[in-house]
């Protein structure tokens, strides 16, 4: 699996480190604050927003998504500003 992200704390990149196989993460900036900080815009979004959008996605997911067996490669990438 391979996680993306924009921005992060040192924190939550060490924790996606340890899970994923690749971390891809642009910004990892001291002090963190907060997500919402690093966007223009950062609505918040509803518990019924969420579940509509992910009934959405479980609708249209085709058969070549997911997990791709055989692929044991372990990489750890990120940037530390």
């Amino acid at each position: 699996m391979i996680a993306a992200v924009p921005v992060a704390s040192v924190e939550a990149w060490e924790v996606l480190a340890g899970e994923a196989d690749e971390v891809v993460c642009l910004a990892t900036p001291e002090p963190f604050y907060a997500v919402g900080v690093w966007y223009e815009a950062f609505p918040q979004v509803t518990d019924d927003e969420v579940r509509g959008m992910l009934s959405s996605l479980r609708r249209r997911k085709s058969p070549e998504c997911g997990h791709r067996r055989g692929v044991a490669r372990r990489e750890k990438r990120g940037w530390h500003s």
